[in-house]
This record gives C-alpha cells, structure tokens and sequence, in this order.
C-alpha cells in the first residue's frame, strides 16, 4: 500500500454517504472478485499469470518465504491460498473512492483502539512525480487503508464494488486491491522481454504477494504500512518498511523463490528478475538509527548495500557494484560505525501479521 495518507486526506468522513449506482456483473480470476470496469485486457493477464503459478514448481524457494507466510510448504495451491486468504476483490484504478463508501454503522466497536504510527513523507507523490519518474498506479491496497479510516472514526465503512455490491470492511482482510496500468507497463529495456516473460510475470506476481501482506496486522501493525525511506533512491517517500516481515520482504523473498527454482529462464530473465529483488530488498529498514548517533544514516546506507551484495553472492551472479568487490572491508566499516555509536535507535523486527476483525463473506 503506497502513500496511504493520500487517501485520508482525500476523503473526509463527511464525505462518506455517496449514491451507490446500479452496475452489471463482476467477473472472476480464481476465487478474487473483479470489479466489472477492470479492463478485460488485465484482467486476462492477471488470469494468465495466476494460471501460470499453479504449473510453477518451486523446487529450491527461499527458506525465509516459509516463515514469512508461516506456510509449511511452497505449493502453488499453498502460495495461492495465501494469497486468496488476503485479497478477495480487485478494482479499476479510476474506481472514486469519494462516491462509492458510506458509513455502515456508526459507533462501531472494533477489535481494539490501537491505531498503527502512520508517518508523513516530506516528498510527496501526489505532486505527480517520484524518484522514478511520473506517478502511475500499479497496485494499491485500499482494503486496509477504508478499514482504517473507519476505525479513526468509529464507524464500519462499506464500499460499493461495480458488478459485486456492498462490502463491510470488517477487516483489513476483506482486501480490495486497485489495480493500474503500471502493473503492466514496459519496465525493462531488454527488447527480448515481452508481456510473457518471466521478469514480468514475476513482476506481477510479486506485487500480488505485496498487496496480500497488506491485509495482514492488528493494532500497531494493522495493515503493515509503509515507512518514509531515509537513504537510496526513495529517501523521503513512504516506500520503504520499518520491520523484518513486510510487504517488501514478502516480495524480496517470493522473487528469490523464483529466481532460485526457474529451470527455463536465461540467464537475461534471471538478472532481470535479481533486479526487482535487489529493488524490494532495499526497501527494509533493518534499524532506525538515533540521528544524534549517526545523523548521516550511514549505517543504514552501507547495510543496504551489504544487503544487496550478499543477495547477489546468494544467487551466484556477478556483483558489479563496487561496494561488493571487498565484503569484509564493507563489513568492518559498518561495524566500526557502529562501535562509535553504541546507542544508535532502534532495530526492526517481526510484525504480528494476525489480522484485526474478520471478513464476512
């Protein structure tokens, strides 16, 4: 779920009694409920791509897959199970929030009181523009973000899914996810890579996991939102996460997964697929440093690379940045920083991903 505090600015509870229109019927990718204004082209790739995971085999998955998901096995009937337990609707991304939610019941009482730490990035995306260029929608959980509108005020919130009807949020796992054009997008510059490859298919699929880690968490955790990124490429945007078991880590290691178990890939599609995973992986905040300790992040910055360093030794294939030519050299400089700083913050670790309240279907 990325920049979720667009949402709450973006829709006020006096807002929230809009006219709910009549629509025609719904289609289905497995058991995930598409909301009818979802182009058929996405729709059909999503179908594609889902069909395509039940005939993977993963023979080698990252072991940290398992225990992220707390799954005995990497199947792909228990990998899309997983999935299917998070995310149950799919919407378009021109769907208007601001005309389709309406209070269900107000006074409602909720599992608990407890509302997660939502931080402000000082960068925001809403002005149309990232790191990476122009703002486009690939994937968003906005299953999460209703449930926690609600909860700040009280109310059980319902929202009006073209072709489907009312849905309680009544959990974060009702998950309703909006789905864009930038899920499928040309991202590579490889012109060998099509819209079938598999750095693409993969692509989607990790996005899939991503927006399922979303529906997970209660409490401090509720929804695991995203942290404002403090070094790299995203510094100042909230596309990063400040624990060990995140939508990112769930992405790094499902990317890992197929990276390791992929028996017809090239040598190009496995770079390519490395290169998401490095992406993801650098998005985890393993500490957040105390910045009267270390108020340029170093520690941060240099562990980000040794992350990526390691990822790749991991995966047998050439480490090109230079910062990996010397890992040990890399390691003493991070622990030398931090024996100059021995009360330095924070360390990240586990969310609880028990989810608050229950989906009725």
């Amino acid at each position: 779920m990325k920049h979720l505090s667009t949402i709450f600015k973006a829709v006020a509870i006096t807002s929230l009694l809009g006219t709910f229109a009549q629509s025609q019927a719904s289609t289905k990718i497995e058991n995930i409920q598409v909301s009818q204004d979802v182009p058929q082209n996405q729709v059909t790739r999503l179908q594609q791509d889902i069909t395509l995971l039940k005939s993977m085999n993963f023979s080698q998955p990252d072991p940290e897959l398992l225990t992220l998901m707390q799954i005995k096995d990497s199947s792909p009937a228990t990998l899309l199970a997983w999935m299917q337990t998070r995310i149950h609707f799919i919407i378009d991304e021109n769907f208007d929030l601001t005309k389709n939610i309406a209070i269900a019941k107000s006074n409602y009482t909720f599992p608990n009181t407890i509302i997660p730490t939502m931080e402000t990035p000082p960068n925001n995306p809403s002005d149309g523009n990232t790191p990476s260029g122009p703002v486009v929608t690939v994937m968003l959980n906005i299953g999460g973000a209703v449930y926690l509108m609600g909860k700040e005020n009280s109310s059980l919130l319902e929202i009006k899914i073209p072709g489907v009807g009312k849905e309680k949020m009544t959990s974060p796992r009702v998950g309703v996810l909006k789905v864009g054009q930038g899920l499928f997008a040309k991202l590579f510059k490889d012109p060998s890579l099509t819209p079938d490859s598999k750095p693409y298919v993969a692509l989607r699929l990790a996005t899939l996991f991503h927006e399922a880690r979303h529906s997970d968490g209660n409490g401090a955790s509720l929804a695991f939102l995203h942290a404002v990124c403090a070094t790299g490429t995203y510094a100042g945007y909230s596309a990063c996460d400040r624990n060990l078991n995140g939508p990112y880590q769930v992405e790094t290691a499902f990317l890992k997964s197929m990276i390791q178990s992929c028996t017809d890939c090239s040598a190009g599609d496995k770079n390519a697929m490395l290169a998401l995973a490095a992406d993801a992986a650098s998005r985890q905040i393993k500490f957040t440093a105390d910045p009267n300790s270390d108020p340029s992040n170093q520690v941060a910055a240099l562990q980000q690379e040794l992350d990526l360093c390691q990822l790749m030794q991991k995966l047998n294939l050439p480490q090109t940045l230079p910062a990996c030519s010397d890992i040990p050299a890399l390691q003493k400089q991070i622990a030398d920083l931090q024996a100059q700083a021995p009360s330095q913050g924070i360390a990240s670790t586990n969310w609880d991903p028990t989810p608050e309240g229950v989906f009725q279907q």
